[in-house]
């Protein structure tokens, strides 16, 4: 009589945001205590417009490039980054920004990778 045949599962392919995660929280780590407010310097409130402007401008650069299909995380990034830094004021708003630029932080160090595959 023969044993019955076992098969093995194919090994499974590592997540690579758990490892991207894996260094943010380590970073995390080390930055976590530190207390400083959002947005700092002598005038917030003209870093808040300064950031508004921007955000705009960051904005309208992405809507160029796409119709181009010339798109870059470096836009992606810096809009909601701005968008987050101009509206410190609303807690809610800035964390829903901030929130995006780490999903877009985590994409764009995805493609790192892959191109350095």
């Amino acid at each position: 009589m023969t044993a019955p045949k076992t098969t093995k599962r194919p090994a499974r392919k590592p997540d690579p945001v758990t490892a991207i995660l894996a260094n943010v929280k380590a970073t995390h780590r080390s930055v976590a205590d530190k207390r400083m407010p959002i947005g700092g310097g002598h005038n917030p409130a003209k870093a808040r417009r300064y950031f508004a402007e921007e955000a705009d401008r960051w904005a309208f650069i992405k809507m160029t490039r796409d119709k181009a299909e010339l798109s870059g995380w470096d836009a992606e990034l810096l809009e909601q980054l701005f968008h987050a830094l101009a509206e410190t004021g609303h807690p809610e708003t800035a964390k829903f920004h901030l929130e995006k630029v780490a999903a877009y932080a985590v994409a764009a160090i995805g493609q790192l990778d892959r191109e350095a595959a």
